[in-house]
């Protein structure tokens, strides 16, 4: 968001002879807790109503201001205004607020009358303050709630003549995610001129591009400012050094001047982002505030290979009949290292892998078409309706955290502006093995214990793990259980089709072992881990996904019980590494929850994206086994969180580090 940190409301009077007085500036320190506080509450409610808050004796006006009234036309009026604002103290605003100031600062309701005011609308906020004379209006005082900066200049006449401008320094900030940065954004100023009859006379755009640094949430480089046309009054909208951009129109005799930041937004976004459940989640059609990414979805992942949203977008009405100009930028970097050198950003998977949506870009059935041409694979356009919209459906290949920034160019401005990030959600299946009349492997000296109920244990945790790893990296995750409850059973085909069916990155299933005693009595135990071996489309990628939940299982069961170890594996079933090594306790076997196909998890060898392995934790049948991993039990519990954890960074370094 673009964020306003001061603002100075600066007035010049002049004597009955036209002689300039001391200028008078007030530094609205007050204004800036006033607008912090509303920002909060926005941020915390952004559904909430609009409302008036604060002094209500100055406000009779204002009401019919936000009903949709187009100037102050009453003296004293103050007001903090937006979504949702709080209650504001007199003394929080002081010293611009209090009603003995306001009062010193007017001439009375037959001379000049004052206005100011402080809107938090949408990402940031409009600061506007003006003085004119009894007879006249100043449309600076009219409120656009979907323009959220705004700072104006006017040479009024009077009894007395005045000048008053306003000054806004702001600045961008928002996340850096993790693997990402410096990243830039940009905004879209419009800034106007018009003369005493309030008739238009000059008219720019400027687009200001600031810089976020790794590590950092607020721009602290220079902005960029690029102007539409070589005649563009370049002073009122100035970049400083430190990160910030001041807007100050100039004060210019029988001139009114204004800078506004444009309300270039994605409003609504389709379909809706749906649960665990399949169920809609509510307020999913509207961008995601900060971290995570707002999400594409997959419908039908298998069949159109492709994850989308439909994007319906504020321009304004400024530029309706306008082209706009659609484009990506990828924001994925592979093996991304804080210290650097880092490889350039990149898309993640084939548009050609899909055969019914192979071009970024579509018209958007939800919202309309507005004109939509395709101009290539890469490229596409569309019109700003009458009303200031327009809309477009966007395809990206669907590769758990493919990233991409969403940018379009507006006919007449020179530079593109950034519209939106959004990422593909990595998508996870946890499959506990058996459940409901399926018990699975049974403890041999104690029957209280079924694999069922051990594996469930450990998926709901890895569940809870997964969903706190990918909150901590700022991604986008989906999960799928194949049961949540002991009651639940699937055939293991069906399990691994829900692989297919949810577009799944990778499925893990989790499961506990049993064997018959050898010939001297003695009964097996260890850990394994099983990849299909005939037929695998992706085994490399699959076994390196066994082979570090493998190590993370070993290890959990080492810390609380030294005879924890891998399985043996020979060569009839062993899997290797790229160096020609046998990766310890991982094997094949033609397990159906592993298997590629398309009446499996849907790999063919064109399109792989599923990753699988089947985990056996533990022998139940191994007494000393047993007694460490079973749940209720001190050791069971701490192996199975110490499994959860460490599977859960297997698990996403997985997704980050596919292919």
């Amino acid at each position: 968001m673009v964020r306003m940190f001061r603002a100075k409301f600066i007035r010049q009077r002049y004597d009955e002879d036209n002689q300039p007085l001391e200028p008078e500036e007030d530094e609205e320190t007050g204004l800036e807790q006033a607008w912090q506080a509303t920002m909060d509450t926005y941020l915390n409610d952004p559904s909430g109503p609009w409302e008036i808050q604060g002094f209500p004796e100055f406000y009779d006006e204002l009401s019919s201001l936000i009903g949709g009234g187009n100037s102050f036309t009453a003296y004293n009026n103050f007001g903090v205004w937006g979504k949702a604002a709080p209650e504001i103290e007199e003394t929080e605003l002081s010293p611009l607020a209090t009603a003995a100031e306001l009062e010193e600062l007017s001439l009375g309701q037959n001379e000049e009358h004052l206005g100011a005011g402080l809107v938090a609308a949408g990402f940031s906020l409009s600061f506007s303050a003006n003085q004119w004379g009894h007879d006249q209006r100043s449309l600076s005082g009219s409120v656009n709630p979907h323009a959220p900066a705004f700072a104006s200049s006017e040479y009024t006449y009077g009894i007395v003549p005045q000048v008053n401008w306003s000054e806004l320094w702001l600045d961008a900030e928002f996340q850096v995610p993790e693997g990402r940065g410096p990243v830039s954004q940009s905004f879209l100023f419009h800034v106007v001129q018009r003369d005493e009859t309030f008739t238009k006379t000059g008219e720019w755009f400027a687009t200001v591009k600031f810089e976020i640094q790794a590590e950092k949430s607020v721009s602290t480089t220079t902005p960029t400012v690029t102007w539409n046309a070589p005649n563009a009054p370049t002073t009122w909208v100035q970049a400083r050094t430190n990160g910030t951009v001041l807007l100050r129109p100039a004060v210019e005799r029988g001139k009114m001047n204004g800078v506004s930041l444009l309300p270039v937004e994605v409003v609504e976004l389709a379909p809706k982002v749906k649960d665990e459940e399949g169920n809609e989640i509510e307020g999913s059609e509207k961008p995601n505030q900060g971290e995570p990414l707002t999400p594409f979805v997959e419908e039908d992942p298998h069949a159109n290979r492709i994850a989308h949203r439909e994007l319906k977008v504020r321009i304004g009405e400024s530029f309706k009949g306008k082209k706009i100009t659609w484009t990506l930028e990828p924001l994925f970097v592979p093996n991304y290292a804080e210290t650097g050198p880092n490889l350039p950003a990149v898309f993640r998977g084939e548009w050609s892998d899909s055969e019914t949506h192979s071009d970024r870009f579509e018209p958007s059935t939800v919202y309309g078409a507005n004109g939509f041409t395709k101009t290539s694979q890469e490229e596409a356009e569309t019109t700003v309706s009458d009303d200031g919209f327009t809309a477009i459906r966007v395809n990206v290949p669907p590769i758990g955290f493919n990233q991409v920034r969403i940018k379009i160019q507006i006919e007449g401005v020179n530079t593109p502006i950034d519209l939106i990030d959004m990422e593909v959600p990595g998508v996870v299946v946890i499959d506990p093995g058996h459940g409901a009349h399926d018990p699975g492997a049974v403890g041999r000296t104690d029957n209280t214990v079924k694999e069922k109920d051990l594996a469930l244990a450990y998926g709901l945790k890895l569940r809870e793990e997964l969903i706190d790893k990918f909150s901590e990296e700022s991604r986008g995750l989906r999960i799928v259980m194949t049961r949540k409850t002991t009651d639940g059973f699937l055939t293991p085909q069906k399990r691994t089709e829900r692989a297919k069916e949810e577009g799944a990155d990778v499925i893990v299933s989790i499961h506990f072992n049993s064997s018959n005693p050898d010939d001297a009595g003695n009964y097996a135990r260890g850990t394994e881990t099983f990849v299909q071996g005939t037929g695998n489309h992706n085994i490399n990628e699959d076994a390196a996904l066994a082979g570090a939940l493998q190590q993370t299982t070993v290890s959990a069961i080492q810390s609380q019980d030294a005879n924890g170890r891998h399985r043996t594996t020979y060569s009839n079933n062993w899997v290797l590494n790229d160096a020609g090594e046998s990766i310890p306790g991982v094997k094949t076997a033609g397990l159906a929850v592993t298997k590629d196909g398309i009446t499996y998890n849907g790999n063919t060898q064109e399109f792989k994206p599923v990753k699988a392995c089947l985990l056996e934790v533990e022998f139940l049948s191994n007494e000393s086994a047993l007694n460490t991993v079973k749940i209720p039990g001190a050791s069971g519990e701490a192996i199975r969180d110490s499994f959860a954890q460490g599977a859960a960074t297997n698990v996403y370094g997985d997704i980050l580090n596919q292919p």
